[in-house]
């Protein structure tokens, strides 16, 4: 994240994450809503960020939905 915050002289890592919302949305499968929902996480300890998705799985009750955030804490916990 730094690097990229450096080369395209960003004032900090949050606008970074937020330039990067629309990237995240990629990572969303929503088969059943069509609501494509990004999201960007930010390890504590690497500086690393993490980008998702929502995802929706066809045949079952939407509450079974993988949020963007919740993409992004099951990235981060691997």
């Amino acid at each position: 994240a730094r690097a990229l915050i450096d080369r395209f002289d960003l004032a900090s890592t949050r606008d970074l994450m937020l330039l990067l919302l629309d990237t995240a949305q990629a990572f969303a499968r929503p088969l059943i809503s069509d609501f494509h929902v990004g999201a960007v996480g930010l390890e504590s300890e690497t500086g690393n960020l993490i980008l998702g998705g929502n995802v929706e799985f066809p045949g079952t009750h939407l509450g079974n939905t993988l949020h963007g955030e919740g993409f992004v804490f099951t990235r981060a916990m691997n």
